[in-house]
């Protein structure tokens, strides 16, 4: 947490973009550490995941869209943050997606990754990642 700190002081008013953000928990993380922003937006194409959010959060600066990274509204260079936390394998192609991502992020901005290690991970914690993926896969098809 005191690393993320250290990176987000340095976009003090700052805009924030979290694709995939599900209900929006590296979006609270950030809200956590970090005051300095003017505007924090997650996207995600869930209905669901959007409905949680909204529930989650009353700070005006904190919001969400349904919408799809391959096809975001925003301008080019319009955010100074743009972070992806836990969702790679969501992701249909990761290099399209961290491309889109840049070309929202402004030239020196910062793209933050937030992901799970799989190294050296118990059986336990290998069923969890599996279960996980299935559930990734299954909520790709329902679209």
């Amino acid at each position: 947490m005191k690393k993320l700190r250290e990176h987000l002081e340095k976009y003090e008013g700052s805009r924030i973009l979290d694709v995939a953000t599900g209900q929006g928990t590296f979006m609270s993380m950030i809200a956590s550490v970090y005051d300095g922003f003017v505007e924090m937006t997650g996207i995600d194409i869930s209905d669901k995941a959007i409905a949680a959010v909204e529930k989650s959060f009353s700070d005006p600066r904190i919001s969400a869209r349904k919408m799809d990274v391959n096809d975001m509204c925003f301008e080019e260079g319009y955010f100074d943050l743009t972070c992806l936390s836990n969702s790679m394998h969501h992701v249909n192609d990761i290099n399209e997606t961290i491309w889109k991502m840049a070309k929202v992020t402004k030239d020196d901005g910062l793209l933050i990754f937030n992901e799970m290690r799989r190294d050296n991970d118990s059986e336990k914690k290998m069923t969890h990642t599996y279960l996980h993926h299935f559930w990734a896969e299954i909520d790709r098809l329902n679209g």
